[in-house]
Protein backbone atom coordinates (compact mmCIF):
# COMPACT_ATOMS: atom_id res chain seq x y z
CA UNK A 1 0.00 0.00 0.00
CA UNK A 2 1.40 3.41 -1.02
CA UNK A 3 1.84 5.75 1.96
CA UNK A 4 -0.28 8.88 2.00
CA UNK A 5 1.85 11.93 1.19
CA UNK A 6 1.42 14.94 3.47
CA UNK A 7 3.00 18.38 3.27
CA UNK A 8 3.44 20.51 6.38
CA UNK A 9 3.86 24.25 5.87
CA UNK A 10 5.15 26.49 8.66
CA UNK A 11 7.39 29.29 9.92
CA UNK A 12 9.32 28.89 13.16
CA UNK A 13 12.39 30.53 14.68
CA UNK A 14 13.92 27.24 15.83
CA UNK A 15 12.71 24.15 14.01
CA UNK A 16 14.92 21.79 16.02
CA UNK A 17 13.16 22.89 19.22
CA UNK A 18 9.61 22.87 17.82
CA UNK A 19 8.37 19.88 19.79
CA UNK A 20 4.73 20.32 18.81
CA UNK A 21 5.52 19.94 15.11
CA UNK A 22 7.67 16.90 15.87
CA UNK A 23 4.82 15.30 17.80
CA UNK A 24 2.35 15.94 14.98
CA UNK A 25 4.74 14.45 12.43
CA UNK A 26 5.30 11.34 14.56
CA UNK A 27 1.54 10.83 14.86
CA UNK A 28 1.20 11.00 11.07
CA UNK A 29 4.13 8.63 10.58
CA UNK A 30 2.60 6.20 13.08
CA UNK A 31 -0.49 6.24 10.86
CA UNK A 32 1.64 5.20 7.89
CA UNK A 33 1.99 8.61 6.24
CA UNK A 34 5.00 10.08 4.48
CA UNK A 35 5.61 13.67 5.60
CA UNK A 36 7.44 16.47 3.79
CA UNK A 37 8.12 19.83 5.43
CA UNK A 38 8.20 23.27 3.81
CA UNK A 39 9.55 25.58 6.47
CA UNK A 40 11.02 29.02 7.03
CA UNK A 41 13.31 28.79 10.05
CA UNK A 42 16.38 30.42 11.55
CA UNK A 43 18.31 27.28 12.55
CA UNK A 44 22.00 27.73 11.72
CA UNK A 45 22.53 24.00 11.30
CA UNK A 46 20.46 21.21 9.78
CA UNK A 47 17.29 20.80 11.90
CA UNK A 48 17.53 17.83 14.27
CA UNK A 49 14.89 15.26 15.25
CA UNK A 50 13.11 14.89 11.91
CA UNK A 51 13.77 11.28 10.92
CA UNK A 52 12.46 10.26 7.50
CA UNK A 53 11.16 13.78 6.80
CA UNK A 54 12.17 15.69 3.68
CA UNK A 55 12.66 19.33 4.61
CA UNK A 56 12.59 22.24 2.17
CA UNK A 57 14.13 25.10 4.15
CA UNK A 58 13.50 28.76 3.32
CA UNK A 59 15.38 31.79 4.60
CA UNK A 60 13.38 35.00 4.95
CA UNK A 61 14.59 38.59 5.31
CA UNK A 62 14.71 39.56 9.01
CA UNK A 63 14.26 35.91 10.01
CA UNK A 64 11.20 33.68 10.41
CA UNK A 65 9.48 35.80 13.09
CA UNK A 66 10.42 39.48 12.76
CA UNK A 67 9.12 42.32 14.90
CA UNK A 68 7.03 45.13 13.42
CA UNK A 69 4.00 45.03 11.17
CA UNK A 70 5.86 46.18 8.03
CA UNK A 71 8.51 43.49 8.27
CA UNK A 72 5.91 40.86 9.13
CA UNK A 73 3.93 41.70 5.98
CA UNK A 74 7.03 41.67 3.77
CA UNK A 75 8.11 38.34 5.25
CA UNK A 76 4.63 36.93 4.68
CA UNK A 77 4.75 37.98 1.02
CA UNK A 78 8.24 36.48 0.63
CA UNK A 79 7.18 33.22 2.24
CA UNK A 80 4.06 32.90 0.06
CA UNK A 81 6.10 33.49 -3.12
CA UNK A 82 8.64 30.83 -2.09
CA UNK A 83 5.83 28.42 -1.30
CA UNK A 84 3.98 29.10 -4.57
CA UNK A 85 7.07 28.27 -6.59
CA UNK A 86 7.66 25.10 -4.59
CA UNK A 87 4.06 23.92 -4.62
CA UNK A 88 3.14 24.67 -8.25
CA UNK A 89 6.42 23.55 -9.87
CA UNK A 90 6.90 20.39 -7.82
CA UNK A 91 5.57 17.32 -9.58
CA UNK A 92 4.77 15.49 -6.36
CA UNK A 93 1.09 15.57 -5.40
CA UNK A 94 -0.02 15.67 -1.78
CA UNK A 95 -3.20 14.18 -0.37
CA UNK A 96 -3.15 16.58 2.59
CA UNK A 97 -1.55 19.96 3.28
CA UNK A 98 -1.22 20.88 6.98
CA UNK A 99 -0.62 24.62 7.32
CA UNK A 100 0.67 26.09 10.59
CA UNK A 101 0.43 29.77 11.50
CA UNK A 102 -2.82 31.76 11.38
CA UNK A 103 -1.24 34.50 9.25
CA UNK A 104 -0.67 32.06 6.37
CA UNK A 105 -4.22 32.46 5.05
CA UNK A 106 -2.89 33.12 1.48
CA UNK A 107 -1.36 29.62 1.54
CA UNK A 108 -4.75 28.22 2.49
CA UNK A 109 -6.46 30.04 -0.39
CA UNK A 110 -3.81 29.11 -2.95
CA UNK A 111 -3.78 25.46 -1.88
CA UNK A 112 -7.50 25.41 -2.53
CA UNK A 113 -6.95 26.99 -5.96
CA UNK A 114 -4.04 24.84 -7.15
CA UNK A 115 -4.79 21.38 -5.76
CA UNK A 116 -7.43 18.96 -4.57
CA UNK A 117 -5.54 18.23 -1.35
CA UNK A 118 -7.37 18.21 1.95
CA UNK A 119 -6.43 21.39 3.84
CA UNK A 120 -5.67 21.44 7.56
CA UNK A 121 -5.06 24.84 9.19
CA UNK A 122 -3.36 24.75 12.57
CA UNK A 123 -4.12 27.68 14.92
CA UNK A 124 -2.13 26.72 18.00
CA UNK A 125 -1.13 30.39 17.92
CA UNK A 126 -3.64 33.24 17.48
CA UNK A 127 -3.27 36.03 14.89
CA UNK A 128 -1.70 39.30 16.11
CA UNK A 129 -4.17 41.96 17.23
CA UNK A 130 -3.29 44.36 14.38
CA UNK A 131 -4.23 41.60 11.97
CA UNK A 132 -7.65 40.98 13.54
CA UNK A 133 -8.28 44.73 13.76
CA UNK A 134 -7.90 45.17 9.99
CA UNK A 135 -11.18 44.72 8.11
CA UNK A 136 -9.21 43.86 4.96
CA UNK A 137 -7.12 41.09 6.48
CA UNK A 138 -9.92 39.84 8.74
CA UNK A 139 -12.26 39.30 5.77
CA UNK A 140 -9.71 37.36 3.72
CA UNK A 141 -8.83 35.40 6.85
CA UNK A 142 -12.50 34.62 7.52
CA UNK A 143 -13.03 33.29 3.99
CA UNK A 144 -9.97 31.06 4.26
CA UNK A 145 -11.15 29.85 7.68
CA UNK A 146 -14.56 28.66 6.47
CA UNK A 147 -13.06 27.05 3.34
CA UNK A 148 -10.63 24.90 5.33
CA UNK A 149 -11.48 21.22 5.70
CA UNK A 150 -10.25 20.98 9.29
CA UNK A 151 -9.19 23.67 11.76
CA UNK A 152 -6.86 22.73 14.62
CA UNK A 153 -6.87 24.72 17.88
CA UNK A 154 -4.72 24.37 21.00
CA UNK A 155 -7.71 24.65 23.32
CA UNK A 156 -11.42 25.46 23.27
CA UNK A 157 -10.91 28.95 24.69
CA UNK A 158 -8.74 29.97 21.74
CA UNK A 159 -11.30 28.55 19.34
CA UNK A 160 -14.14 30.54 20.90
CA UNK A 161 -12.08 33.73 21.01
CA UNK A 162 -11.08 33.53 17.35
CA UNK A 163 -14.48 32.54 15.98
CA UNK A 164 -16.11 35.37 17.92
CA UNK A 165 -13.54 37.83 16.56
CA UNK A 166 -14.06 36.83 12.91
CA UNK A 167 -17.77 35.97 13.20
CA UNK A 168 -17.32 32.58 11.53
CA UNK A 169 -17.45 28.91 12.41
CA UNK A 170 -15.17 26.16 11.16
CA UNK A 171 -16.50 23.40 8.91
CA UNK A 172 -14.81 20.92 11.18
CA UNK A 173 -12.39 21.40 14.06
CA UNK A 174 -10.09 19.50 16.38
CA UNK A 175 -8.54 20.42 19.73
CA UNK A 176 -4.93 19.26 20.10
CA UNK A 177 -3.58 20.40 23.46
CA UNK A 178 0.17 20.55 23.84
CA UNK A 179 0.53 17.39 25.93
CA UNK A 180 4.04 16.02 26.42
CA UNK A 181 4.99 12.90 24.49
CA UNK A 182 6.09 9.75 26.27
CA UNK A 183 9.67 10.06 25.04
CA UNK A 184 10.03 13.43 26.81
CA UNK A 185 9.11 11.92 30.18
CA UNK A 186 12.27 9.89 30.62
CA UNK A 187 14.15 10.37 33.88
CA UNK A 188 17.85 10.41 34.75
CA UNK A 189 19.33 9.51 38.15
CA UNK A 190 21.54 12.50 38.84
CA UNK A 191 22.42 15.99 37.66
CA UNK A 192 25.87 17.48 37.29
CA UNK A 193 27.39 19.42 40.16
CA UNK A 194 26.74 21.89 41.66
CA UNK A 195 23.09 21.55 40.60
CA UNK A 196 22.85 18.01 41.98
CA UNK A 197 23.84 19.02 45.51
CA UNK A 198 21.93 22.31 45.38
CA UNK A 199 18.61 20.61 44.59
CA UNK A 200 19.09 17.90 47.20
CA UNK A 201 19.94 20.30 50.02
CA UNK A 202 16.80 22.47 49.99
CA UNK A 203 13.16 22.78 49.07
CA UNK A 204 12.71 24.84 45.95
CA UNK A 205 10.20 26.19 43.45
CA UNK A 206 10.66 25.10 39.84
CA UNK A 207 10.48 27.97 37.31
CA UNK A 208 10.79 27.77 33.54
CA UNK A 209 11.31 30.74 31.19
CA UNK A 210 10.01 33.02 33.94
CA UNK A 211 12.37 35.96 33.74
CA UNK A 212 10.72 38.35 31.32
CA UNK A 213 7.84 40.80 31.65
CA UNK A 214 5.34 38.57 29.79
CA UNK A 215 5.87 35.79 32.36
CA UNK A 216 5.59 38.18 35.35
CA UNK A 217 9.27 37.72 36.18
CA UNK A 218 9.72 40.60 38.62
CA UNK A 219 6.51 39.73 40.47
CA UNK A 220 7.38 36.03 40.75
CA UNK A 221 10.87 36.63 42.14
CA UNK A 222 9.61 39.37 44.47
CA UNK A 223 7.03 36.93 45.86
CA UNK A 224 9.72 34.28 46.34
CA UNK A 225 11.75 36.68 48.45
CA UNK A 226 8.74 37.65 50.60
CA UNK A 227 8.10 33.95 51.20
CA UNK A 228 11.76 33.12 51.81
CA UNK A 229 11.72 30.46 49.08
CA UNK A 230 14.47 29.17 46.84
CA UNK A 231 14.03 28.44 43.13
CA UNK A 232 15.63 26.68 40.18
CA UNK A 233 15.09 28.55 36.93
CA UNK A 234 15.32 26.60 33.66
CA UNK A 235 15.58 28.39 30.32
CA UNK A 236 17.57 31.11 28.68
CA UNK A 237 18.75 33.68 31.22
CA UNK A 238 20.39 36.75 29.74
CA UNK A 239 22.53 38.94 31.95
CA UNK A 240 20.27 41.99 31.63
CA UNK A 241 17.24 40.07 32.95
CA UNK A 242 19.22 38.56 35.83
CA UNK A 243 20.66 41.95 36.77
CA UNK A 244 17.14 43.39 36.85
CA UNK A 245 16.04 40.61 39.22
CA UNK A 246 19.09 41.24 41.43
CA UNK A 247 18.35 44.95 41.53
CA UNK A 248 14.74 44.26 42.54
CA UNK A 249 15.15 41.63 45.25
CA UNK A 250 18.84 42.00 46.11
CA UNK A 251 21.92 40.38 44.65
CA UNK A 252 22.67 38.55 47.89
CA UNK A 253 19.26 36.83 47.93
CA UNK A 254 19.63 35.80 44.30
CA UNK A 255 23.10 34.37 44.88
CA UNK A 256 21.96 32.32 47.89
CA UNK A 257 18.49 31.23 46.83
CA UNK A 258 18.17 31.20 43.02
CA UNK A 259 19.91 28.72 40.72
CA UNK A 260 19.86 29.71 37.04
CA UNK A 261 20.22 26.31 35.40
CA UNK A 262 20.06 27.41 31.75
CA UNK A 263 18.58 25.30 28.97
CA UNK A 264 18.05 21.67 29.96
CA UNK A 265 17.19 18.38 28.29
CA UNK A 266 13.73 16.92 28.96
CA UNK A 267 15.13 14.14 31.20
CA UNK A 268 16.89 16.74 33.38
CA UNK A 269 13.74 18.84 33.61
CA UNK A 270 11.78 15.81 34.76
CA UNK A 271 14.24 15.16 37.59
CA UNK A 272 14.21 18.84 38.59
CA UNK A 273 10.40 18.72 38.68
CA UNK A 274 10.35 15.50 40.73
CA UNK A 275 12.56 17.14 43.35
CA UNK A 276 10.67 20.47 43.35
CA UNK A 277 8.14 21.39 46.01
CA UNK A 278 5.85 23.34 43.65
CA UNK A 279 5.98 25.15 40.32
CA UNK A 280 4.60 28.52 39.18
CA UNK A 281 3.03 29.24 35.77
CA UNK A 282 2.04 32.83 35.00
CA UNK A 283 1.26 34.58 31.70
CA UNK A 284 0.67 38.31 31.79
CA UNK A 285 -2.43 39.44 29.90
CA UNK A 286 -0.60 41.41 27.21
CA UNK A 287 -2.19 39.64 24.22
CA UNK A 288 -4.74 36.97 23.37
CA UNK A 289 -1.91 34.49 22.81
CA UNK A 290 -0.67 35.13 26.33
CA UNK A 291 -4.11 35.21 27.94
CA UNK A 292 -5.26 31.91 26.42
CA UNK A 293 -1.95 30.11 26.79
CA UNK A 294 -1.94 26.49 28.00
CA UNK A 295 1.74 25.56 27.99
CA UNK A 296 3.34 22.16 27.74
CA UNK A 297 5.19 22.81 31.01
CA UNK A 298 1.88 22.85 32.88
CA UNK A 299 1.23 19.24 31.86
CA UNK A 300 4.85 18.21 32.31
CA UNK A 301 4.70 19.43 35.90
CA UNK A 302 1.60 17.46 36.90
CA UNK A 303 2.84 14.37 35.08
CA UNK A 304 5.79 14.55 37.45
CA UNK A 305 3.47 14.94 40.44
CA UNK A 306 4.21 18.62 41.12
CA UNK A 307 1.46 20.97 42.42
CA UNK A 308 0.99 24.19 40.45
CA UNK A 309 0.07 27.79 41.19
CA UNK A 310 -1.26 29.74 38.19
CA UNK A 311 -2.95 33.01 37.29
CA UNK A 312 -6.60 33.50 36.44
CA UNK A 313 -6.12 33.14 32.68
CA UNK A 314 -9.17 31.12 31.51
CA UNK A 315 -7.15 28.13 30.29
CA UNK A 316 -4.98 27.90 33.40
CA UNK A 317 -7.84 28.50 35.81
CA UNK A 318 -10.07 25.86 34.21
CA UNK A 319 -7.25 23.31 34.37
CA UNK A 320 -6.77 23.91 38.10
CA UNK A 321 -10.52 23.84 38.79
CA UNK A 322 -10.95 20.57 36.87
CA UNK A 323 -7.97 18.75 38.39
CA UNK A 324 -7.54 20.30 41.88
CA UNK A 325 -3.79 19.85 41.45
CA UNK A 326 -2.98 23.33 42.69
CA UNK A 327 -4.16 26.88 43.23
CA UNK A 328 -5.14 29.71 40.90
CA UNK A 329 -5.01 33.33 42.03
CA UNK A 330 -7.31 36.19 41.06
CA UNK A 331 -4.63 37.90 38.96
CA UNK A 332 -2.67 37.06 35.84
CA UNK A 333 0.47 37.13 37.98
CA UNK A 334 0.99 40.88 38.03
CA UNK A 335 -0.08 41.15 41.69
CA UNK A 336 2.74 40.16 44.07
CA UNK A 337 0.52 39.98 47.16
CA UNK A 338 -1.85 37.52 45.46
CA UNK A 339 1.08 35.33 44.40
CA UNK A 340 2.29 35.33 48.01
CA UNK A 341 -1.10 34.45 49.50
CA UNK A 342 -1.81 31.81 46.85
CA UNK A 343 1.58 30.19 47.38
CA UNK A 344 1.00 30.09 51.14
CA UNK A 345 -2.33 28.35 50.54
CA UNK A 346 -0.61 25.83 48.28
CA UNK A 347 2.17 25.11 50.78
CA UNK A 348 -0.21 24.84 53.75
CA UNK A 349 -2.15 22.12 51.92
CA UNK A 350 0.80 20.66 50.03
CA UNK A 351 0.07 16.98 50.73
CA UNK A 352 -3.48 17.29 49.36
CA UNK A 353 -2.36 19.05 46.17
CA UNK A 354 0.55 16.68 45.65
CA UNK A 355 -1.78 13.70 46.00
CA UNK A 356 -4.10 15.27 43.40
CA UNK A 357 -1.18 15.88 41.05
CA UNK A 358 0.01 12.29 41.46
CA UNK A 359 -3.38 11.08 40.25
CA UNK A 360 -2.64 12.75 36.90
CA UNK A 361 0.75 11.19 36.15
CA UNK A 362 -0.71 8.65 33.72
CA UNK A 363 -2.83 11.15 31.79
CA UNK A 364 -2.20 13.99 29.32
CA UNK A 365 -0.08 12.02 26.83
CA UNK A 366 0.32 13.22 23.24
CA UNK A 367 0.11 9.61 22.07
CA UNK A 368 -3.56 9.62 23.09
CA UNK A 369 -4.10 11.81 20.02
CA UNK A 370 -2.61 9.32 17.54
CA UNK A 371 -5.88 7.55 16.77
CA UNK A 372 -7.80 10.85 16.67
CA UNK A 373 -5.34 12.38 14.20
CA UNK A 374 -5.49 9.29 12.03
CA UNK A 375 -9.29 9.32 11.98
CA UNK A 376 -9.84 13.07 11.49
CA UNK A 377 -7.06 13.74 9.01
CA UNK A 378 -6.66 10.65 6.90
CA UNK A 379 -9.96 8.92 7.45
CA UNK A 380 -9.09 6.19 9.95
Amino acid sequence: MTPISILMVLRTKNLSNDDRVKKEIRSLQNAGCRVDLFCAHDDSDKPQGFDNVRIKSVRLPWGAAPKGKGRQLLNLASFVLHWLCFFTLRKKKYALVWIHDPVLFPVVRFTRAFSTAKVIWDHHELPPQWFLSSKFFREFFRKAYIQTDLIVHANAERSRFLETAIQAQARDSLILKNYPSSNTLRLIDTLEEPLESWTKERRYVYLQNSLDFARCGIEVFSALKQLGLSAVHVGAANRIAIDKIKKTIGADYVERHIFFAGTRRAAEINLLLRRATITMVFYRNTSANQFYCEPNRLYQAVKNGVPVITGNNPTLKSFIVETSCGVWIDSDGSDIDRIVSGTRQLLENLRYYRDRANLLTDGFKWEDYDSIIKEKMIGG
